[in-house]
């Protein structure tokens, strides 16, 4: 009996001594859509001589908050892809660690706005099965969620239906659509611009000058959109910066706070995910 007391006793040592000490430190948070996941990058550090094995992590799902439990179809589908599918599965098992690693976990989402960041639970069982210790890890840190991207009805008024419909590069290029006029070449000025015809004749080197370009931007603006609710309107926002974003149509979003001059202005996807991040922050 005694030699089995020391035994068991030495299996919990050794148990708890692949917890012990283990260095979580949290990198990167994604931003996400309402219903998916937020990605949460994790750097692990052991200190330890003796590697780190079977070490399982996942981040908890608290059932009485509003964005860990779906509560519909849609949800459900997408928390039953996070728990089952191949690429994203709620949990890590590490079965062997020694120095860093780094690993990438989902937290599923349903509502839009600030999300925090349920705590992590690490465990292992090693070496036998037969002891089970576990850690939790609480960080002080929050995600944005986003609406759901909502089609809606009449978005060729702000939307290019397709590549070909745009000018050369996606937009109008500053200055060099509509001819205003020709002034003497200035030292420095792009020979581009210089008018080789008027050279050609012998009226010396002037240069070509064009006026701004009649605006070809979008404005997506709260009051337009056609949805009767504010979620839903937020959705439908969300979408169009998604695709303008996709075609790299310059253009401004208005949300209810807004005026026409505070109302910001950018092309591409990265100011897409500035419209997103603004949708996400919206009371």
């Amino acid at each position: 009996m005694f030699l089995f007391g020391q035994r068991l006793a030495y299996q919990l040592h050794v148990t708890f001594a692949h917890i012990s000490g283990l260095k979580v430190q949290l990198i990167e948070v994604t931003m996400a859509e309402a219903g998916a996941p937020v990605w949460v990058t994790l750097q692990l550090r052991s200190e330890s001589r003796q590697p780190r094995r079977q070490l399982l992590f996942s981040f908890e799902q608290a059932d009485d908050k509003a964005n860990s439990k779906p509560n519909n179809k849609t949800d459900k589908k997408a928390h039953k892809k996070i728990k089952h599918g191949a690429d994203n599965k709620q949990s890590i098992l590490v079965t062997r660690l020694q120095g860093e690693q780094v690993i990438r976990l989902p937290v599923l989402t349903q509502n839009r706005g600030q999300f925090e960041l349920p705590r992590l639970k690490i465990k292992t069982v090693y070496p036998l099965g037969i002891m089970q210790a576990w850690s939790y890890v609480y960080f002080a840190r929050t995600a944005w969620v986003y609406p759901k991207p909502e089609v809606f009805d009449w978005q060729t008024q702000y939307a290019v239906a397709s590549q070909e419909d745009l000018p050369t590069g996606g937009q109008y290029r500053q200055g060099q659509d509509d001819f205003e006029r020709l002034d003497n070449y200035v030292e420095g000025e792009s020979l581009a611009r210089v008018s080789w015809g008027h050279v050609a004749r012998g009226q010396g080197m002037l240069t070509k000058h064009f006026a701004d370009p009649v605006g070809h931007e979008q404005t997506l603006d709260y009051a337009d959109m056609p949805a009767a609710h504010h979620e839903q309107k937020l959705a439908q926002l969300a979408y169009g910066a998604m695709k303008l974003g996709e075609l790299g149509v310059t253009f401004h979003m208005r949300l209810p706070n807004d005026t026409h001059s505070t109302a910001p202005m950018g092309e591409g996807d990265g100011f897409a995910q500035t419209c997103l991040l603004r949708l996400a922050k919206v009371p």
